[in-house]
């Protein structure tokens, strides 16, 4: 399992390389704007439900978002 810092550094790089605010990528995810910010500050690890929306988002797959 990828380090939650880790992988908060790529979903913020993923974000803000989609040109994205954290209230439209939480819109696209369907979650909350401190989730988005949580995961990306690497406090809490996303559920596997929300990995999958967030690859879809960002248009990788979960194993990337993952480091793997």
């Amino acid at each position: 399992m990828s380090d939650p810092r880790e992988l908060g550094t790529r979903l913020y790089d993923l974000r803000t390389r989609w040109g994205l605010s954290a209230s439209q990528a939480a819109h696209r995810v369907g979650c909350s704007v401190s989730s988005i910010f949580n995961w990306e500050a690497g406090v809490e690890m996303p559920p596997a439900r929300f990995l999958r929306r967030l690859a879809e988002t960002y248009r990788v797959t979960v194993e990337e978002l993952l480091g793997g």
